[in-house]
């Protein structure tokens, strides 16, 4: 097994535990990856990733999201694929970007969490899958690109027969206006504000 060390910062507030930050913060790499847990910390490590931190179960804080940004700009986010893993990672981008901290999201394909990832694939495809890390307005358009094809939005044919029911009416028109406009406003918030 190799040589890992995994160290704890506790701040002031007792909930501020980041796993790995004393390694991460020595890194070369110029971003940190966070995680939930220890394991997927000591599978980074041993993978070559010492830039893993975890937030020790799903709540990030306002203070991790501050001690992250005394070492680094850039955050990997990298939660697990569950449901848990999911809604903790849309709470933490907040909080991160409060911070001042630029956040990518990472979604690990055919495994719950990176430690399995890692063991199943290796560093290798990792490290793809890192580079391959999506920005908050690519979260936005692929939600929406996702929204276009659940409501049958997606072919030419489809929208002009769309438009034309909309815009029939005064009403729909407002509709419409009011639904692009909350488009436009999330796609913005996310990319200037971070919300």
């Amino acid at each position: 097994m190799a040589d890992y060390e995994i160290s704890t910062r506790i701040t002031a507030d007792s909930s501020s535990f980041t796993s790995g930050i004393n390694k991460a913060k020595k890194s070369k790499r110029g971003y940190v990856i966070l995680v939930e847990g220890n394991m997927d910390v000591v599978s980074l490590h041993e993978a070559g990733f010492d830039n893993a931190v975890a937030s020790l179960g799903t709540a990030l804080t306002p203070e991790q999201a501050k001690l992250l940004k005394k070492y680094t700009h850039d955050v990997v986010l990298l939660y697990d694929s569950d449901n848990a893993g999911i809604n903790a990672a849309f709470k933490a981008i907040p909080l991160l970007r409060d911070a001042g901290i630029n956040v990518r999201v990472l979604n690990v394909i055919d495994a719950k969490d990176p430690d399995e990832f890692v063991i199943k694939y290796g560093n290798g495809r990792f490290n793809m899958l890192v580079d391959n890390a999506i920005s908050l307005v690519e979260i936005k358009v692929k939600d929406l690109k996702e929204i276009a094809q659940k409501y049958g939005l997606n072919s030419g044919s489809t929208i002009s027969t769309w438009k034309r029911r909309l815009y029939n009416s005064k009403k729909s028109c407002n509709f419409a206006a009011s639904f692009w406009k909350r488009i436009v406003k999330s796609i913005w918030d996310s990319a200037c504000l971070g919300r």
